[in-house]
């Protein structure tokens, strides 16, 4: 049994993006996170999906993990989302 989460960060989390996108092997050390199931939840997202692995995807350099969602939780309401755009983290 696999299985990922994904956590939606809000705008002013771009440290956030930054440090989980890194190489860095002790992603979550001083990093206010709870976990739900398995899952890590980071403290303060706009909210949370836990997944179970369905399959891998083969795509180009990468591979693609779809997930069926098992659950999933509003964060702190009331923020903007952090949004990737034209190579550059941006407002809605």
């Amino acid at each position: 049994e696999k299985r990922f989460g994904v956590n939606v960060l809000a705008a002013g989390q771009e440290h956030l993006a930054r440090r989980f996108a890194s190489k860095e092997d002790s992603k979550f050390a001083d990093v206010p996170h709870s976990v739900h199931d398995g899952i890590p939840v980071l403290d303060g997202t706009l909210a949370w999906v836990g997944c179970e692995l369905d399959q891998l995807v083969p795509a180009g350099d990468h591979t693609i993990g779809i997930g069926a969602v098992h659950a999933a939780e509003i964060g702190t309401e009331g923020l903007d989302p952090l949004v990737w755009y034209r190579a550059g983290y941006t407002a809605l």
